[in-house]
């Protein structure tokens, strides 16, 4: 398992898999805001000093752990993002999947509902590396598909269209209001005439 970086800022260490691992545990036991350094250190077997030592930063740790919660569950994803179906079906199916399995991931939503911390929008819908890198995981083979069988948008930037993507997913994530049928809504009234082509 490698380590995972946190930060558009490279003179940041990563975190490592053990200490990532241990966070997760304490953050499952206790919530995030009220797990300490000491309790990371002494669940990762590494002691308080040898967690400074490492030059992590509690927020860093935190959203390691948001992170690789994340990776796990786009591992999940991906085969429903590659059936084989039109790109308006495929994103407005896609995305519904995306959201329920997101908000019903009790972890997750743990940690997103503990940690007071971190602003879960520039998180997930910002410009982390590693949050990007996953959503082009997920999403970029469909929209690459999309684009060439024509069903995309002329003159769309994948990479932004995947920024966009991401953003509205975290506003559809973060809206507590919203029920199913408002976020189909949603995917299908405005996402998807974003994004494809005309039919």
């Amino acid at each position: 398992m490698s380590t995972v970086p946190t930060h558009d800022d490279s003179s940041l260490p990563a975190v490592p898999p053990e200490v990532v691992a241990a966070a997760r545990r304490c953050f499952a036991r206790y919530g995030v805001d009220r797990v300490t350094m000491e309790d990371i250190a002494r669940e990762a077997g590494i002691g308080r000093t040898g967690l400074y030592r490492l030059g992590l930063a509690r927020e860093q740790i935190s959203q390691a752990a948001i992170l690789d919660k994340a990776r796990e569950l786009v591992q999940t994803l991906r085969p429903d993002l590659e059936r084989d179906l039109p790109f308006a079906d495929a994103l407005v199916e896609g995305s519904m999947t995306v959201l329920e399995r997101g908000l019903g991931d009790e972890e997750l939503n743990h940690l997103v509902d503990t940690c007071k911390s971190v602003d879960m929008h520039t998180l997930m819908g910002g410009p982390n590396p590693t949050m990007r890198a996953l959503a082009d995981q997920l999403l970029g083979p469909l929209l690459h598909r999309a684009a060439d069988r024509g069903e995309l948008r002329a003159g769309v930037d994948l990479s932004l269209a995947l920024d966009w993507i991401r953003g509205v997913y975290v506003m559809l994530w973060l809206r507590s209001d919203l029920t199913a049928r408002d976020r189909r809504a949603f995917i299908e009234d405005f996402l998807v005439p974003s994004l494809a082509a005309q039919r």
